[in-house]
């Protein structure tokens, strides 16, 4: 059962939990690194609360999703706590942020209209993909099965031999 607050206080209550978030957060991040404001022009064109920044070397705070001297994208969202995100590579390892964040950046903006029709339209075709080389090796080892089977049970003589061969069991003699 929920208890039932006029919504004035509840966004007041929204605005001091986001608040407090953000005390946690901001002294764990450095803003004015070089490529922080490098990237600021483009993010800001992107969305006007995403900020990028670098989590200082001794920054501890897994709870809130920061990694200590990883680049991180803030989103200081309105109404609502920070979102943080780390950047990092396919491993989880330390990257720098280059044009591909960025790309990935635009590709996943909810904001942006027909941004869920390319996504879902990515993910078929993966899933295609997938599916074709599930295809290709299951034909791949299908041969190989008849190979090795034709193999097994087949005899194979090589005719580049000066020796006559013939394919009865008699051989030549009964060949006349």
């Amino acid at each position: 059962m929920s208890l039932w607050v006029p919504p004035k206080v509840k966004q007041e209550m929204a605005e001091q939990a986001r608040e407090q978030y953000r005390a946690l957060l901001w002294p764990l991040m450095d803003f004015d690194d070089p490529i922080c404001r490098q990237w600021e022009p483009e993010l800001r064109k992107l969305d006007p609360y995403i900020r990028l920044g670098r989590a200082k070397p001794m920054a501890y705070a897994p709870e809130l999703g920061v990694k200590a001297g990883y680049y991180h994208f803030l989103r200081d969202n309105p109404g609502a706590p920070p979102t943080v995100a780390p950047i990092t590579g396919p491993n989880d390892e330390w990257v720098e942020p280059d044009g591909g964040v960025l790309r990935k950046l635009q590709e996943n903006d909810l904001q942006r209209p027909g941004v869920l029709r390319d996504r879902l339209a990515r993910e078929a075709r993966r899933e295609q993909e997938k599916e074709r080389e599930k295809e290709r090796e299951l034909a791949e080892w299908t041969q190989e099965a008849v190979e090795r089977w034709d193999a097994g049970t087949r005899a194979h003589v090589s005719m580049s031999s000066d020796i006559p061969w013939t394919q009865n069991t008699r051989g030549r003699r009964g060949a006349k």
